[in-house]
C-alpha cells in the first residue's frame, strides 16, 4: 500500500496553540532555547512532526558554553524518550552577517559546536544563513554532517549553491521568500536536481501550504501531485531515519 502523500513543511516554529489539529510531517524549529521544552512536549503527542533542537545565531549574545550543555541534555532526552521515532534535528542553527546581530566570530564557535553535535548523534542541522556564504562552507567541511543538511530559505548564489549540494546539502525555499521574487527562486530551483531541495513555510506550525505548492508547480510547468510526491520523497530522504 502506497503511503499518503502530503504537503510537507521543511522548515517551520512552534505556534500558540498546543491543541492545534496536526495537518502535515513538518520540522518544527526553535527560534531560541526558551522553545524546547515546548517543541519536545508538542512532538512528542505528534508523530508526523520532528523537533528542532538548537541556538539560532541571533541568540547567540546571550548563549555560553552551559547552553550547549543543555542543547545536549534536550537532544539526548528526546532520542531517549522517543526511540523508535525519527530522531530530532539540530536547528535552527547558523551564520547572520550584519552590525546589529552578534559578531560572526561568536556565531561561528556556537555553529562549530552544534555541528559536532550533529556529527556525535547523527543528526541534520537544519541551517540559517544571511551573508555568511565561505565561512559556512568552511564550518561544514571542517565538521561535515553524517546524514546531510539543509539550508533553510536559500539566498546564496548559484555558485555556493554548486559547492554545498556537493557536500550533502538540501536546501529549501520559504512560501514568502518565493513570492517577494519568485524568477529568481525558480531560477535557482531549475538548477538543483529534484531530490535536493524541499519547501517550506518558515512560519507558525501548521500553516495552508497548498497554494503555495500549486504556484511553484505551475511556475515549474510540473503538477501539483508531481511536485506534492517529490517533496515528500525529498523529506522523508533528508529527516525520516531513526538510525
Amino acid at each position: 500500500m502506497s503511503q499518503p502523500l502530503f504537503f510537507v513543511d521543511a522548515h517551520c516554529h512552534l505556534g500558540k496553540d498546543p491543541n492545534c489539529l496536526v495537518t502535515a510531517p513538518a520540522v518544527i524549529n526553535s527560534a531560541n532555547s526558551g522553545d524546547w521544552e515546548a517543541i519536545f512536549q508538542f512532538c512528542s503527542h505528534h508523530s508526523k512532526v520532528i523537533p528542532g533542537f538548537g541556538i539560532h545565531p541571533w541568540e547567540t549574545d546571550t548563549s555560553s558554553k552551559q547552553t550547549v550543555l543543555r542543547l545536549e541534555r534536550e537532544v539526548l532526552n528526546w532520542i531517549d524518550a522517543m526511540p523508535n521515532r525519527t530522531h530530532c534535528v539540530i536547528g535552527e542553527i547558523g551564520l547572520h552577517k550584519s552590525p546589529e546581530k552578534p559578531p560572526l566570530e561568536r556565531q561561528h564557535f556556537f555553529l562549530e559546536a552544534q555541528l559536532v553535535l550533529a556529527q556525535k548523534y547523527f543528526l541534520v542541522p537544519c541551517i540559517h544563513c544571511v551573508k555568511a556564504w565561505q565561512p559556512l562552507q568552511e564550518a561544514l567541511l571542517k565538521h561535515p554532517p553524517p546524514r546531510g543538511f539543509l539550508i533553510h530559505d536559500y539566498s546564496g548564489s548559484i555558485e555556493s549553491l554548486k559547492r554545498f549540494l556537493s557536500n550533502g546539502a538540501y536546501v529549501s525555499f520559504s512560501e514568502k521568500s518565493f513570492t517577494r521574487n519568485p524568477q529568481k527562486k525558480i531560477s535557482l530551483i531549475q538548477k538543483i536536481p529534484t531530490n535536493r531541495y524541499l519547501l517550506e513555510s518558515d512560519q507558525e506550525y501548521p500553516s495552508n501550504l497548498q497554494a503555495y505548492y500549486q504556484t511553484v508547480a505551475r511556475k515549474l510547468n510540473t503538477s501539483p501531485q508531481k511536485l506534492v510526491k517529490q517533496m515528500n520523497e525529498n523529506f522523508i530522504n533528508l529527516f525520516s531515519s531513526t538510525k
